[in-house]
């Protein structure tokens, strides 16, 4: 290719972990930098690479694609192990909090 000619050459895109959580309403937490918060205060943007996809930032750091949703029981913090179908709905529980065997359906 000569110096002045357009590179028509094309690039597979890169894979990219895309969240399509609704985080309105769930207790969040930074990985990054610990902040804890409402799903409602996480920042939201269209994805610089890829137009159809948004990207979460945290508003605290800023830091992108580091906010988890929280355990589901009431007081935990903790970033949930598993999520679990039970005869109340589906839950995201860390260990600690897993439903027992008699909830789960």
């Amino acid at each position: 290719m000569m110096k002045d000619e357009p590179n028509t050459e094309t690039v597979d895109k890169p894979q990219v972990a895309v969240s399509s959580t609704n985080w309105l309403g769930l207790r969040t937490v930074c990985e990054e930098c610990g902040w804890r918060g409402d799903g409602k205060d996480v920042l939201q943007a269209q994805n610089p690479f890829d137009k159809d996809d948004v990207i979460y930032g945290c508003p605290r750091c800023a830091e992108v694609n580091r906010i988890r949703r929280t355990c589901d029981a009431d007081g935990c913090w903790d970033v949930p192990s598993m999520g679990t179908p039970t005869i109340h709905g589906y839950r995201h529980t860390c260990w600690k909090h897993r439903p027992h065997e008699s909830e789960q359906t």
